[in-house]
């Protein structure tokens, strides 16, 4: 994210600007406009890089991601009644191999009742759709199991977005202050809208992954690289309507494969996401209506 952000902010103009940041999501601003009117549209453009390199003694592994996602958010209306069109569309790819030929992609898009999938260039002719609401339900229970974060999200057929439901119980202000005390360093730039850059040194990484271990009441296992680096971003355009969050990281761990023994193990994660507004349209394929009803194998066990 491009700004101005050579001079670190003081404690008084972070709270400000945290404070800012809550007021705009708790005062719905983020959304900009009004949901409920027939003219309202929202989308959003999202994709994310990631390296993932490790070694076990002088075994070496890596594996690389590219996933991006768009959609976009358009308020019909159709006798009196307001209703909202969702279409997304995205792509994956990834590589456990490091070679061309160890490359495995799929394509994914989205009405407002179905999720479709595209993995033909995996398993000639594959083209699947399951219904939106089951695949948004697996996603919460995801969510609520691997983060302890309490997100419930319902999106049904012909109901508006002032009428779907998303919440997350997370308190902005508490999330950047327990980054600012870990030793993050913050910057500002509040020239055109609002622009916030937390830089996570290698000292604060340190300190989080030690109470993320002490959580845990396991010793760490890693020592993080004193070149470490992990930089966020969070932007609000004028209006205080969401415009973009992003980070790009380079992080190298290193320690003990297995606590205790003498094996040793390091990890080495580069890369980056951004999640930004985006006012396009979202296509869908021509030959969406030929997709098959049906589970994405392996998705549940014994099938």
């Amino acid at each position: 994210m491009s700004g101005n952000f050579k001079k670190e902010a003081t404690a008084e103009e972070f709270a400000v600007a945290a404070e800012q940041m809550q007021d705009a999501a708790e005062q719905d601003k983020v959304l900009g406009g009004d949901p409920e009117s027939e003219n309202w549209t929202f989308g959003l453009d999202s994709r994310a890089k990631l390296t993932v390199k490790t070694t076990v003694n002088d075994t070496e592994s890596s594996v690389k991601l590219d996933a991006g996602y768009k959609i976009s958010f358009t308020n019909e209306k159709a006798e009196d009644k307001i209703t909202t069109k969702i279409t997304g569309a995205g792509d994956v790819s990834y590589n456990e191999g490091g070679s061309k030929s160890d490359e495995k992609s799929f394509k994914f898009y989205n009405d407002s009742e179905f999720a479709y999938i595209d993995m033909s260039s995996v398993t000639e002719g594959m083209k699947i759709k399951m219904e939106l609401k089951n695949v948004l339900s697996m996603l919460m229970l995801f969510a609520n199991s691997s983060s302890g974060l309490s997100v419930s999200m319902s999106v049904n057929d012909g109901e508006s977005a002032a009428d779907a439901e998303m919440s997350a119980t997370v308190e902005i202000q508490e999330v950047f202050s327990s980054l600012v005390s870990a030793g993050c360093k913050v910057y500002i730039d509040d020239s055109n809208g609002l622009k916030i850059k937390i830089s996570v040194t290698a000292e604060a990484l340190t300190q989080l992954l030690s109470e993320t271990f002490a959580d845990m009441e396991i010793p760490v296992p890693y020592s993080v690289s004193a070149a470490a680096k992990c930089d966020l971003y969070f932007a609000l355009d004028k209006e205080d309507k969401f415009a973009q969050v992003s980070a790009d990281f380079d992080i190298s761990l290193a320690g003990a494969a297995t606590g205790g023994s003498a094996e040793s193990a390091s990890v080495t994660l580069k890369g980056g996401f951004y999640v930004k507004a985006y006012t396009g349209t979202v296509a869908l394929p021509a030959d969406i209506d030929t997709y098959s009803e049906n589970l994405l194998p392996g998705l549940f066990p014994g099938v």
